[in-house]
């Protein structure tokens, strides 16, 4: 993540956000910057509802395309990481739009992206937008896809 976006994390959310525990940094690109912040907002009310509990985040970094946020918390804050990195499938990691699916970047190296950055970078599609993003009465069948590469 930008420098300039990882210091408004730290400064605007630093008993989330320690920079001591992140000093490899935010490791995911811009598009999931109001995700994070988002994140850190309701981590911090949940926090000052539970004073007792203990929350760090001890790193953020992409895994299989999706946010992953390691931390140290009690079993509340753990569920609203949980949902934060759910809604990471939704959102473009490049610019945060509304993503359309998984696409392959290289072997082993994948992204959730809207059509724009996917179709800007010539990426493959390897998945659909994941389940969650449907309305519990649509059908669509969101298995594993492998598309041509966007012309």
């Amino acid at each position: 993540m930008n420098q300039i976006y990882s210091e408004e994390l730290f400064d605007t959310f630093p008993e989330i956000f320690d920079r001591k525990l992140l000093a490899g940094g935010i490791d995911c690109q811009d598009g999931w910057f109001d995700l994070l912040g988002e994140f850190g907002l309701q981590a911090q009310r949940l926090r000052q509802m539970t004073p007792s509990a203990d929350f760090r985040v001890r790193a953020i970094f992409v895994e299989d395309g999706m946010l992953r946020i390691r931390h140290q918390a009690e079993a509340p804050l753990g569920g609203l990481v949980h949902q934060f990195q759910q809604r990471s499938k939704t959102l473009c990691e490049l610019d945060g739009s509304p993503a359309v699916g998984l696409f392959a970047c290289q072997p082993r190296w994948h992204r959730y992206l809207c059509r724009r950055c996917a179709d800007l970078h010539e990426l493959m599609m390897v998945e659909k937008r994941p389940p969650m993003q449907y309305g519990a009465d649509d059908k669509e069948d969101c298995r594993v896809l492998v598309l041509s590469a966007a012309a």
